[in-house]
């Protein structure tokens, strides 16, 4: 009964776990399951002192299970059918088996992701800037010199339109003629 009690105890803790967990014994069968691993991988039914390799059907997780007794890559990320992505760990446990622990990282991916194209976005928006050539002072505005006032007069009434050359050119004409016969020329 203490071990009954043990038992309880045990998968009491493993269901309240948010990570799957599945525990092994020496000939990879299944001792304990979590609701989360089976959720995972879309198990039901009794699948305790079934074979592992029996009841998941991924070949990388059972790989990884296999490879945990020569403690080659005892950690791998992955991806599963709903689009979840979880960090699996195998851990030994002396004179149990093996436990297989699965993290959903998600999460982490998709801001992982997210980071990336933010990086990616700000780079290309620099290589924009630093190729735009920097812009160019514009040339200086040359003021012209001030007018005398004769010149202002002729500004006034040399107003014509250039498809009228002929009534521009009276007009300049008239404007001399009435200037000379305000100022008229010193005879010499």
């Amino acid at each position: 009964t203490n071990s009954v009690l043990e038992r309880n105890k045990l998968e009491t803790l493993l269901t309240r776990i948010q990570d799957g967990v599945v525990v092994l014994d020496q000939e990879h069968r299944i001792v304990l399951i979590n609701q989360v691993a089976e959720s995972a991988f879309n198990l039901s039914g009794h699948l305790t002192g079934q074979f592992f390799q029996n009841v998941f059907t991924n070949p990388e997780l059972i790989q990884l299970v296999e490879d945990a007794e020569n403690n080659l890559f005892n950690r791998t990320e992955l991806p599963i059918k709903d689009g979840r992505i979880f960090n699996v760990q195998t851990i030994a446990i002396p004179e149990v088996g093996l436990a297989v622990t699965m993290n959903d990282i998600t999460y982490l991916k998709k801001m992982d992701e997210i980071k990336s194209d933010f990086v990616n976005a700000v780079a290309e928006l620099e290589g924009l800037v630093q190729q735009t050539p920097p812009p160019q002072e514009p040339e200086p505005v040359v003021e012209p010199p001030p007018m005398v006032p004769e010149e202002a007069m002729y500004l006034v009434f040399f107003n014509w339109d250039s498809s009228d050359l002929s009534s521009g050119a009276k007009n300049v004409l008239d404007a001399i003629a009435q200037e000379v016969e305000k100022n008229p020329p010193e005879q010499i």
